[in-house]
């Protein structure tokens, strides 16, 4: 099910800094700056152009700005406690933020939610993107989950997309909804690159649950599927009991 992000955003790109590699600054402003770890922040970069006001506006909407042109994409930098840039990681869209405080994890751990704002103010999958990060030693490394192979876990707020920890507040087990034309069905997989799907293709409803082990330092995902339906996040969110234990399930 991993083809529905193709339409959420394209891949991030993960940078571990040399001096020769890192990229400029030129352009842009810091936005914020955490500090995530023992001598360790956690800067986010933005364009220059981008005023507090026109953030506000800009946050969840259009990305546009004033003379009609398209900001600059962010930058996140892993820095140490002598200001050297360590890694380094480009937004995929043009606003970042890290969320405070860190999200408690395990028995005695936590994660920073850091948020790349893809929204685009129209459409039905463009949204916020949610990655947690461990406290980092010298790399921006995201957690990531055990899919068809290890992968981020990508947590998406949009029109078809709503997710949230459960019981709230601790990284250890997430609940997502999301609701997309079927990718089972022979003429989406027919699809050639950059065509569009057939308007009258059937929908379904997912429900997946994301589990924390703490020994593998992984993500567990389960998921059930619901044929011919759809929902959008105007619609309440569905109870503990919708989404799947153990075993994946299609309904």
């Amino acid at each position: 099910m991993q083809r529905r992000f193709l339409w959420v955003l394209p891949l991030l790109l993960l940078v571990d800094c040399s001096p020769e590699q890192r990229s400029s600054t030129d352009g842009l402003s810091l936005h914020q700056s955490v500090t995530v770890a023992p001598e360790r922040r956690l800067e986010v970069w933005e364009d220059g152009r981008i005023t507090p006001a026109l953030r506000e506006a800009m946050w969840g909407g259009s990305k546009t700005l004033p003379d009609g042109s398209t900001p600059r994409r962010g930058l996140l930098r892993l820095i140490d406690l002598d200001g050297h840039v360590l890694a380094e990681r480009r937004l995929d869209c043009e606003l970042g933020e890290i969320a405070e405080p860190a999200i408690p994890q395990g028995a005695d751990g936590h994660v920073w939610g850091v948020g790349d704002d893809c929204s685009t103010g129209e459409g039905e999958f463009a949204g916020l993107v949610t990655r947690f990060l461990p406290p980092p030693g010298d790399k921006i490394q995201f957690e990531h989950y055990d899919g068809d192979r290890s992968q981020e876990l990508t947590l998406v707020t949009s029109r078809r997309f709503a997710w949230h920890t459960a019981p709230r507040g601790i990284a250890d087990l997430v609940h997502e909804i999301s609701s997309h034309p079927d990718f089972d069905d022979p003429r989406f997989k027919a699809l050639k690159q950059g065509e569009n799907p057939p308007p009258d293709l059937p929908w379904v409803v997912e429900y997946l649950t994301y589990r924390w082990d703490a020994s593998a330092r992984l993500w567990h995902r389960t998921t059930r599927i619901e044929r011919n339906r759809r929902w959008q996040a105007d619609e309440v969110f569905p109870g503990d009991a919708a989404f799947p234990a153990e075993a994946s399930s299609e309904g």
